[in-house]
């Protein structure tokens, strides 16, 4: 008969998932083994301290087929208390609502490419990009209209400035292609590779790149998994301040402007500085 783990159930983004990773040691040596209910199954399938990743839908959908594996469900949220008030990183808040001490640990990385069905072509150097997102890659649609909200248009880097960005990268980094992280329905930039894979490949795909440049977004929180240099660029501290939501590590530069638009130039020279 199967055993009953206690079971956390996560809703939110996915880079909230990927951060939540970095409490799963915490929470193994408290709870044991643990079962995940959320959106996004694939950011756990592959770590050894999850014994059943479940799609939210399918839980949902057949919740008595789940009940002999589920001792507890535990449904913590910081997005759901006084989180928004304070003066937390979201991961002390969650720990602080689990009862357990959150230690500066790293969110952790999966899904190699080895074994993913479909193979990924890398340049021999390149610079990864995403500057706008808040939306889901899950059951994306490519008639999907991009839905802006006063918070994505804080954290999104302006598309006029990113083609700059991007043609004074080609120029200061000319051997490098530019690969650019985002759904068909973003920002599509003259210079930059487009690869329409699912979004676990960026796991591996981070871990080739010589340079990570993102906003507040999926990207940051999959390149905190990895060593390659990453500049996050933080433009409205109104929305979202890099003391919250961002990483402090040695591969990391966080530049941050509350309430403005960093300048282009100030991140060209910031990356030329750190490499």
């Amino acid at each position: 008969m199967a055993e009953k783990l206690t079971t956390i159930r996560l809703n939110g983004g996915l880079g909230k998932h990927i951060v939540f990773t970095a409490l799963l040691s915490k929470l193994c040596e408290k709870f044991g083994k643990l079962n995940i209910i959320s959106p996004y199954p694939e950011v756990f399938i592959p770590l050894e301290m999850v014994e059943a990743s479940i799609f939210i839908d399918d839980y949902e959908n057949n919740m008595q087929e789940f009940a002999p594996i589920i001792k507890e469900i535990i449904a913590h949220d910081p997005y759901s208390t006084e989180f928004a008030f304070d003066d937390k990183h979201i991961l002390t808040k969650w720990a602080e609502m689990f009862d357990i001490v959150y230690d500066g640990e790293l969110p952790l990385t999966s899904m190699p490419i080895e074994g993913l069905p479909e193979p990924v072509t890398l340049p021999n150097k390149f610079i990864v990009v995403q500057f706008s997102g808040g939306q889901s890659p899950v059951g994306f649609q490519d008639t999907q209209v991009y839905q802006s909200t006063p918070m994505i248009a804080e954290r999104n880097y302006p598309f006029a400035m990113a083609q700059i960005l991007v043609n004074k990268l080609h120029v200061a980094f000319p051997e490098h292609e530019i690969i650019n992280c985002s759904l068909p329905n973003e920002y599509q930039l003259e210079g930059t590779i487009h690869l329409p894979v699912p979004f676990y490949y960026y796991y591996e795909i981070v871990k080739y790149a010589d340079q990570v440049i993102c906003i507040d977004s999926m990207l940051q929180h999959i390149a905190a998994t990895t060593s390659t240099p990453t500049t996050v660029l933080w433009n409205s501290a109104a929305w979202n301040p890099s003391h919250k939501y961002g990483w402090v590590k040695d591969s990391f530069t966080n530049l941050e402007q509350p309430h403005m638009t960093i300048d282009y130039n100030d991140i060209v020279n910031s990356i030329k500085e750190s490499t």
